[in-house]
């Protein structure tokens, strides 16, 4: 369950398996590109992210360890493989 009205984050792959795994299309890979903290939204993170700790893209990685993405954020879901911070 979620709030229809916030943004779903995620990286370029996890923007990818929201689509085919959830049929959620409303997520958006390109505010997490400019490494600042978020509110008003929910961030995605896919198994390559919780265990390596960072971000991906085609041409750059942020590493979450160094990141203040999260900072402000809450761990709302964990299954050990995906998270989801809001």
């Amino acid at each position: 369950h979620r709030q229809k009205d916030l943004k779903i984050c995620s990286d370029h792959s996890g923007m990818y398996i929201l689509v085919s795994q959830g049929g959620i299309r409303s997520s958006n890979e390109y505010l997490l590109r400019e490494n600042k903290t978020l509110s008003g939204s929910y961030i995605y993170l896919r198994y390559t992210n919780v265990i390596k700790r960072v971000l991906t893209w085609t041409n750059y990685n942020i590493d979450l360890k160094n990141s203040p993405i999260l900072s402000e954020a809450n761990k709302i879901y964990d299954s050990r493989g995906s998270e989801v911070w809001r």
